[in-house]
């Protein structure tokens, strides 16, 4: 009896100081999940940076054939001034079809609504945007793909522009 007693206090005595050792061990925290882009509401009310059309001939025609309009809130517009984009900064490109009517080309339907957002903390793997695409006409929520494939998607493009912090378009007033 006094072999059991014995057995059963060095096992629990084992036990409870492997927990204690592995409760002092040093915890891998789990990968963080990359960080989604929001859908910018209000963002027709920012500054206008500027319009273009994308006809047909362009090479970009099948992604952003229309009419595009970029929009840049405030800390956006120091960027474009300083050529450096503060965490904070907001682009949004909303393309539209392009219709050409009897007057000529007008917005019509959206098509889709790119969104760069400057966030070092958030998006450290891209140099700090993230970014998101949001398909169809007024479409707030169903991104075109995950941020995880932003790197390869988006990002991969806009290093062509890394001397101007990624961004390719300018402003002028």
């Amino acid at each position: 009896m006094t072999r059991i007693l014995t057995f059963v206090v060095i096992t629990c005595s084992l036990a409870f100081l492997a927990l204690g050792i592995m409760a002092m061990a040093p915890t891998r925290a789990a990968p963080a999940a990359a960080a989604e882009v929001d859908f910018p509401t209000g963002y027709r009310r920012w500054t206008q940076v500027r319009t273009q059309v994308v006809g047909p001939a362009s090479r970009f025609f099948d992604n952003f054939g229309g009419i595009y309009t970029i929009y840049a809130n405030d800390l956006a517009m120091q960027g474009y001034e300083t050529g450096v984009y503060p965490d904070g900064s907001i682009l949004v490109q909303d393309t539209r079809e392009g219709p050409m009517t009897d007057l000529g080309v007008s917005a019509g339907a959206q098509k889709r609504v790119d969104v760069m957002i400057r966030d070092h903390a958030a998006f450290p793997t891209t140099d700090g945007w993230g970014y998101a695409t949001f398909m169809g006409p007024g479409n707030r929520t169903v991104r075109r793909f995950a941020q995880t494939e932003a790197a390869t998607r988006c990002h991969a493009c806009h290093t062509r522009s890394r001397a101007k912090d990624f961004v390719f378009s300018r402003y002028e007033e």
